[in-house]
């Protein structure tokens, strides 16, 4: 039964987005993003920014993982807040990024969207505002974590003129509100077939791509 109801699952979003029906056999077959040591983002999404990474040097991300991963393998200088001390450590064992840890504390101004089960402690104001700390602004921003539209608002000021901000997983809600902060900028969305939080199951999943004008 659980087979059956995956089945009609993939034939329902498929049907429904044509479009990324490519994608789905990449998503089925490869490796996890996170063993092929790639973005957990969908397949046209990673070629979409792989297609621009010449001009790219300096990132910023907020949320690591397989992109810290991808991206430090192509040379390019990242640095990422990350909210879990455990992730945070992992994914520094596995590439050569300045990871920094902001764990969530028990008040303030910012709370976590998607909402994190940490104790109570669902509030990120030092996470977001890690990047006030440099004054030269990043070719490429990726928001990939908790307080979207909170870090969409920094990433406005951070990100140089050409520079490329990604917002992950815009066609959810809380990402949404991140993508309408840049609403003005020019922007691509990527759609396609990605892993889901329950794998076997894949879902179609928007990266959008924002460039600073």
């Amino acid at each position: 039964m659980p087979l059956v109801k995956s089945a009609g699952r993939l034939a329902i979003s498929a049907a429904r987005n044509p479009a990324a029906v490519g994608t789905l056999v990449p998503c089925m077959f490869r490796k996890a993003p996170w063993e092929a040591g790639e973005p957990w983002w969908n397949a046209r999404a990673v070629r979409h920014l792989e297609s621009r990474l010449a001009r790219l040097k300096r990132a910023w991300e907020w949320g690591c993982g397989g992109s810290t991963i991808w991206l430090a393998r192509h040379g390019i200088d990242v640095i990422s807040a990350e909210s879990d001390p455990q992730w945070a450590e992992k994914v520094r064992a596995s590439c050569d990024a300045d990871i920094r840890l902001y764990p969530g504390a028990g008040g303030g101004l910012l709370r976590s969207e998607p909402e994190v089960q940490d104790g109570g402690r669902h509030f990120f104001d030092g996470y977001v505002s890690a990047i006030d700390e440099f004054t030269d602004d990043f070719d490429l921003i990726v928001i990939d974590g908790v307080c979207r539209e909170a870090c969409a608002r920094k990433a406005r000021t951070k990100v140089r003129r050409g520079g490329i901000v990604v917002v992950d997983d815009t066609e959810r809600p809380f990402a949404a509100h991140a993508a309408d902060v840049l609403a003005d900028w020019p922007c691509e969305r990527v759609r396609g077939f990605k892993r889901g939080g329950f794998w076997p199951h894949p879902d179609v999943a928007e990266t959008s791509f924002f460039t600073c004008p």
